[in-house]
């Protein structure tokens, strides 16, 4: 029983390698860049409570010590779905886009932690 189990993993691959196969499917060689990107920014994740302030400040002089609580917030929320999208959803599309950005882009901050160019 236990060696079925263990076959499980490779029969599941195999299902997937029976699909048709299209011309984007060249673009796989972009799923070690994705996870890499994916898992900068799982470590950086809690930084973003230290980013946030510095750019608020930056920002906006007067209203940041009001602003700083939900932009954190809604920051942290869109990093970690950035880094689920890179990591668990990312490999099952790969083959069919021809490169995902990162969620973080979409809304206008910095795609990694140490860049502070964010565009509210």
């Amino acid at each position: 029983m236990a060696s079925k189990k263990a076959l499980m993993p490779f029969l599941l691959l195999g299902f997937f390698f029976f699909f048709p196969q299209t011309p984007a499917q060249a673009k796989l060689s972009n799923i070690p860049k994705v996870y890499g990107r994916g898992l900068v920014n799982a470590v950086s994740i809690p930084l973003e409570a230290l980013r946030t302030p510095y750019v608020e400040m930056k920002e906006h002089h007067w209203i940041w010590p009001f602003s700083f609580f939900p932009r954190t917030f809604r920051n942290v929320m869109f990093r970690t779905a950035s880094v689920v999208n890179d990591l668990v959803f990312y490999p099952f599309t790969a083959g069919f886009v021809d490169e995902v950005p990162p969620m973080t882009e979409k809304i206008g901050i910095s795609n990694y932690i140490w860049e502070t160019e964010d565009e509210f």
